[in-house]
């Protein structure tokens, strides 16, 4: 029973700072601040109008086409034809725009986390490294981007999964996709924190995640109630990538339990605080197992080509 109260407090304080406005108030004062969140909400708008175009013209005209190749056989051709084209409208219609919201909110994000930590600094210009000609070291450079998208793919797999329990599918989804949100949106003030001095890998920050759930499921618990009871999915995404800037904003203004790379005694503190987490929740356990084994193989063929 202590252990249902702890998890309920450090839930109860994770919905207060989410929703402690102040802070976003102070910070939409700064002009340049201001500015960005203009700007992502009007990128934002751009690719919502993408997104009702797709919606409902594109997609009823691919269903126009898969009835005219015959999709209504109850056949194995009309099965097939319905796996195409399902597989082809969310590639085209749902998956890129659903990317393109996801990268352009992210990267806002970044620019308002920079501007907030070092307002005065000027914007760093990005190194472009050349591409690599050799057809080894592309293949390595694909493997390595496809190793950094295990984790992510595989909690969305994952929600999907929890989603399909019957009876309490939808709650423990939304737990679940609570706590994925709240990686999202913490690891940009994390980057920043450890720009000057070691950082954490994914895989330490996932696993820090779980066993501090109850904040960071509370933290992000009102941006996933926003964006799940939406008349449409493709509005739930928008919405999103509208409000994810201000959640941002928030984890610069709030009372938060310590970074992943915290001694022992901001974590003590830290429980102090928010309470003792009473059992960790295992969402990231298998991401971080499957992105270990594919890391620990990459670098065994890169130390087997050195050799050659």
């Amino acid at each position: 029973m202590n252990q249902a109260a702890e998890a309920f407090r450090g839930v109860t304080v994770g919905i207060k700072n989410a929703l402690a406005y102040q802070g976003f108030l102070r910070v939409f004062s700064s002009p340049k601040i201001r500015k960005l969140l203009i700007n992502a909400a009007l990128s934002s708008c751009a690719l919502g109008l993408v997104a009702c175009f797709l919606n409902f013209y594109y997609r009823p005209w691919l269903v126009h086409v898969a009835l005219w190749f015959g999709s209504e056989n109850k056949t194995a051709w009309g099965a097939l034809v319905r796996l195409f084209f399902a597989l082809f409208t969310f590639g085209t219609a749902v998956l890129p725009w659903q990317v393109a919201t996801f990268q352009i909110a992210g990267m806002f994000c970044r620019k308002i986390t920079n501007q907030i930590v070092d307002p005065d600094s000027p914007p760093t210009p990005s190194e472009k490294k050349p591409f690599p000609r050799d057809p080894i070291e592309i293949i390595l450079m694909a493997l390595n981007v496809a190793i950094g998208m295990i984790p992510i793919i595989t909690v969305i797999l994952e929600l999907s999964i929890i989603h399909a329990i019957p009876y309490v599918g939808m709650p423990l989804e939304i737990i679940s996709r609570s706590l994925y949100y709240s990686y999202t949106i913490w690891s940009f003030k994390w980057a920043v924190v450890e720009r000057n001095r070691p950082g954490t890998s994914v895989a330490e920050k996932m696993t820090y995640l779980e066993r501090n759930w109850p904040y960071y499921v509370g933290y992000s618990l009102p941006l996933v109630l926003l964006t799940t009871f939406l008349p449409a999915p493709y509005v739930g995404t928008w919405t999103y990538g509208l409000v994810l800037p201000i959640w941002v904003i928030l984890t610069h203004y709030v009372r938060v339990i310590p970074t992943p790379s915290s001694d022992v005694d901001e974590q003590q503190k830290s429980r102090e605080t928010f309470g003792q987490t009473p059992f960790p929740m295992p969402l990231f356990t298998l991401p971080v197992k499957l992105q270990n084994r594919a890391t620990a193989a990459y670098r065994a063929a890169l130390i087997e080509r050195k050799d050659l």
